[in-house]
């Protein structure tokens, strides 16, 4: 990403969240082995949704698995929107007007794509 955005010039940078994500559910339902030495590095990158897992799980305690799988997937986008800005390069750019970030939700069954709006702080059909 930092040479893409340093190097490239890439001006936009698009995170595309999607229904029924399998990395999304493998937070609620870890996958099953018979030794987690076989998956340790997917192990790894699935704590980077922990995040919106256990947010997403304090707020819709109670609430219906599909209504918490799409709102940890929704809110995984932004926690990603918001882990590019700790990239210096990506900081100063977005703040210089020079490069724009985008959350994107793609709903599989419908096709539709909504986008983060970060004035409402929701997604917002695109």
């Amino acid at each position: 990403i930092e040479y893409a955005v340093s190097i490239l010039g890439v001006n936009d940078i698009i995170v595309c969240g999607h229904s029924h994500c399998g990395a999304i559910n493998a937070l609620f339902t870890p996958p099953k082995v018979s030794n987690n030495l076989e998956i340790i590095h997917t192990l790894k990158w699935l704590e980077l949704g922990m995040a919106a897992k256990n947010d997403v799980e304090n707020v819709f305690f109670g609430a219906s698995d599909d209504i918490k799988q799409s709102a940890t997937e929704k809110l995984s986008i932004i926690y990603q929107l918001e882990n590019l800005l700790t990239y210096p390069a990506i900081k100063d750019k977005v703040s210089k007007k020079e490069l724009f970030l985008h959350g994107w939700y793609y709903e599989i069954e419908s096709g539709t794509i909504s986008y983060y709006d970060d004035k409402s702080d929701r997604f917002e059909p695109l």
